[in-house]
């Protein structure tokens, strides 16, 4: 019994000295015993995700073809992934215009003009295009044309807490998907000379020796479509 009333005794004086710990700074908790080590393996707060939901990195002189023949010109314009809207910059103000409205981007530059055709133009052939804003035709030809469908990626942070190492942020990325329409047949292709000489097999050997004179680098876009220009030449020159 004596041991009993000791071990009550123990347990009363030790809750009421936490009591008056846990109320020493004008009644606020204070913990007795902090673990600094916990807190590393607590997840990181996600900052605002990084990256650009842009086509192009600024804006661009712009021709704008809207879906009733009517155009506007001379503007400067960019396209926003995320909001799917044309943004005009005009007088400090920015419009927005819903990319349904429009036929054709065209971004006029010193060097080269780049032509983006949205993508529902496609859609009743090529569904797969049909899908998405917009499209860019990087070589176009009676025997094939070459396809950059664009859209935007969401990459997820990656951070490891137990590393302390990645990124703590989502990013976006501006997506590419290329495509070849040859003989009425949509075929996805990659960024390799494999895949576009497979693609193109029937002037196979005539390509090879193209790509080696010109020294074409097949992760370059541009070459690809330098590549499928001259494979819609051999056509040409056949029926001529």
């Amino acid at each position: 019994m004596k041991k009993i009333i000791f071990i009550l005794f123990v347990f009363a004086f030790s809750l009421s000295t936490y009591s008056q710990t846990a109320t020493s700074q004008q009644g606020r908790y204070v913990p007795v015993y902090f673990n600094n080590n916990y807190t590393t393996s607590l997840p990181m707060q996600k900052t605002a995700p990084k990256g650009s939901v842009y086509l192009a990195k600024d804006w661009k002189t712009a021709t704008i073809v809207l879906r009733d023949s009517s155009y506007i010109t001379n503007v400067k314009a960019n396209y926003n992934f995320y909001s799917k809207y044309v943004e005009i910059l005009q007088n400090d103000t920015v419009k927005l215009l819903n990319f349904s409205k429009v036929d054709w981007l065209i971004f006029n530059g010193i060097i080269s003009t780049d032509f983006y055709e949205n993508g529902s133009n496609f859609m009743l052939n090529y569904p797969e295009l049909g899908q998405c804003d917009f499209v860019q035709v990087l070589a176009r030809g009676n025997t094939a044309t070459f396809i950059d469908k664009l859209g935007l990626d969401l990459i997820a942070a990656n951070y490891n807490t137990a590393i302390d190492a990645g990124n703590t942020s989502d990013t976006y990325v501006l997506k590419h998907e290329y495509f070849v329409i040859k003989n009425n047949e949509l075929i996805k292709i990659r960024k390799t000379k494999g895949s576009v000489l497979s693609t193109f097999s029937d002037k196979k050997d005539e390509l090879k020796i193209f790509i080696k004179n010109n020294k074409l680098k097949m992760k370059n876009p541009k070459d690809i479509a330098q590549v499928v220009n001259y494979y819609n030449s051999l056509y040409e020159q056949s029926t001529n």
